[in-house]
C-alpha cells in the first residue's frame, strides 16, 4: 500500500511538473510578427527623434532619422532594417544597419510580461486625432507614468495599425536619473498591401 502511495504520489509529481513545463513553453502569436506580416516588403516608417538631455553642465541636443523597411515576410518570420542617422551639434552620425527578426511565434510568458507592463498602475488609455506626416490619424495611446528608486518619468505612446511598426508618435520626459525630453513622431511612411 505504501508502495503504491509513493507511485503515485511520483506520479503525480511528475505530471504536475511536465503540465508546468509545457505550459512554460506554450507558443502564442507574436504581436509584432503579426503586425508587420500584413505589409507587403518595401513598406517602410521614417521617424524624428529629438532629445534634449540635461548634463549638470548644460543641455545636450540631438536629432535623429530612423528608417524601419520590411524586408522580408514568411510565415515564420519577418525581417525588418533599420537605418539611423544622428546629428549632434554639426556632426552628423550614420549607424550601421540593423537587421531584426520578428518570429510568428513567441513564449506565452514573454507577450504576458509586456502586457504586465502596459497594466501597471500609473496607465492611463485613451483615443485621439493626431497629425501624422501631414495626414489626420486616430490613435490608440497608453501613458505611463514611472516612479521609482532609479526612474521618474512619464512616457505617453500613440499607436496606429495602419503604420509600419505600430508607432505615431512617442514623447518622453525624465526626471531621474537624469533630466531629458524625447520626443519620435513619424514623418514619412508607406504602408504596402
Amino acid at each position: 500500500m505504501k508502495r503504491n502511495l509513493i507511485r503515485v504520489i511520483a506520479l503525480s509529481a511528475f505530471v504536475l511538473c511536465f503540465t508546468n513545463a509545457a505550459l512554460a513553453d506554450e507558443m502564442v502569436d507574436n504581436p509584432n510578427y503579426k503586425h508587420w506580416a500584413q505589409f507587403k516588403p518595401g513598406t517602410f516608417v521614417t521617424m524624428k527623434m529629438t532629445s534634449e538631455i540635461d548634463t549638470g553642465g548644460g543641455k545636450q541636443k540631438t536629432e535623429s532619422t530612423i528608417t524601419t523597411k520590411l524586408k522580408e515576410v514568411t510565415s515564420e518570420k519577418v525581417v525588418v532594417t533599420m537605418d539611423v542617422v544622428t546629428k549632434m551639434g554639426d556632426q552628423e552620425f550614420k549607424s550601421p544597419p540593423q537587421e531584426m527578426e520578428f518570429p510568428a511565434k513567441i513564449k506565452k510568458e514573454e507577450l504576458d510580461e509586456v502586457q504586465k507592463a502596459k497594466e501597471k498602475p500609473e496607465t492611463k488609455k485613451g483615443k485621439e486625432t493626431i497629425e501624422v506626416a501631414g495626414k489626420k490619424m486616430e490613435t490608440d495611446w497608453v501613458e505611463v507614468k514611472l516612479d521609482n528608486q532609479t526612474m521618474t518619468g512619464t512616457t505617453k505612446i500613440w499607436e496606429s495599425k495602419k503604420i509600419p511598426g505600430g508607432v505615431a508618435k512617442m514623447k518622453t520626459e525624465m526626471q531621474k536619473p537624469m533630466a531629458n525630453k524625447t520626443t519620435m513622431v513619424v514623418v514619412k511612411f508607406e504602408a504596402k498591401t
